[in-house]
């Protein structure tokens, strides 16, 4: 079919073959988009502009994702894209950051009753400098090919030389399937980082952390972030999952408690449990802060839970939507 280039706008030029996709071409060259999804087209986020018309007419997750304003100005998602000729693309700003790394597996411990704890030591390169509450995209073998994952980091950005994930297994799921099942202590493993993270870690007001289920890994992060830095804002907690046996880090949480200036922490879990509140997480939330107009918030979880979550905010006061930062599980 032939070969077209791709010219980005920081000077770079990868060549890639005519009918392949635009996502993954760049990131076999070492280009990396932000993206939570992994390149499956649900997220949104590998946002690009593209000067040309040698490429494929906008599919039905652009139209959905992108307003006609954006696709009139060149934006597609690189995800969607098939490059049929040469090519200029814009790319986000965000990429710039963002590399391969290689790792070797130290710790692969069942946290909860469905969760994997996966601890990683950098071999190449040696340190990762990211945020608060970043994520990785973790390359998962699949048959002759990969694909790739997105995990949050639960370990703090002062611990550069290692990283810690937690996996939910999912029914059927490539990728938990993998961590879970097959990947072991020694392995190595292959993932693109930092994606993301939070950015008002240093901010004064009053701190929401809202998480459900392995949601919990970024706001590890951001708490052991707190606790080494001496950073002295009150933070509350509110943890929700379907029962006790899968809630994580519940001793480490309790001692953080005592260890942190202003923190308290409540989980919640919908089968009734010694030491721990009953429901739905936005139930413990709405019983115990009464106005959150003048607080910032942390919201991971699945779609659905952060959408309650962001529902029960504003009826409490926190009506704008740039102090509460989303991190959604696609």
């Amino acid at each position: 079919m032939g070969k077209v280039k791709v010219l980005l706008d920081d000077g770079r030029g990868v060549e890639m073959e005519s009918g392949a996709n635009l996502f993954t071409s760049l990131r076999s060259a070492g280009v990396f988009i932000p993206t939570v999804c992994g390149g499956k087209g649900f997220c949104g986020k590998c946002r690009v502009k593209v000067s040309g018309d040698k490429v494929s007419a906008p599919s039905d997750r652009e139209n959905k994702l992108l307003t006609t304003d954006d696709l009139a100005s060149g934006m597609r998602l690189a995800c969607q894209v098939s490059v049929n000729g040469d090519i200029s693309v814009t790319l986000p700003a965000e990429s710039s950051g963002i590399g391969l790394f290689q790792g070797e597996v130290y710790e692969h411990l069942l946290v909860a009753q469905d969760v994997m704890k996966v601890g990683i030591r950098l071999i190449m390169p040696e340190k990762l400098v990211a945020l608060p509450g970043a994520y990785i995209l973790l390359d998962i073998p699949a048959g002759n090919a990969s694909v790739t994952r997105s995990y949050s980091i639960a370990t703090p950005p002062e611990t550069d030389d290692r990283l810690e994930i937690n996996v939910k297994l999912v029914p059927g799921g490539k990728g938990s399937g993998f961590v879970h099942n097959s990947l072991k202590v020694g392995d190595r493993v292959t993932f693109s980082a930092p994606y993301g993270g939070f950015r008002g870690s240093e901010n004064s007001e009053p701190l929401l952390c809202i998480a459900g289920g392995s949601g919990i890994s970024p706001v590890m992060s951001i708490l052991r972030h707190f606790r080494i830095n001496g950073i002295k804002r009150t933070v509350k907690l509110f943890f929700g999952a379907s029962c006790a046996e899968s809630i994580s880090y519940v001793k480490e949480l309790r001692r953080l408690e005592s260890e942190l200036t202003d923190f308290e922490f409540f989980p919640v879990v919908q089968t009734p449990a010694d030491g721990f509140e009953t429901g739905v997480v936005t139930d413990s939330l709405m019983r115990h802060i009464q106005d959150a107009s003048g607080m910032s918030a942390f919201v991971c979880g699945s779609p659905g839970m952060v959408a309650a979550v962001t529902d029960a905010l504003h009826k409490l006061g926190l009506t704008d939507d740039s102090r509460i930062h989303f991190d959604r599980f696609s």
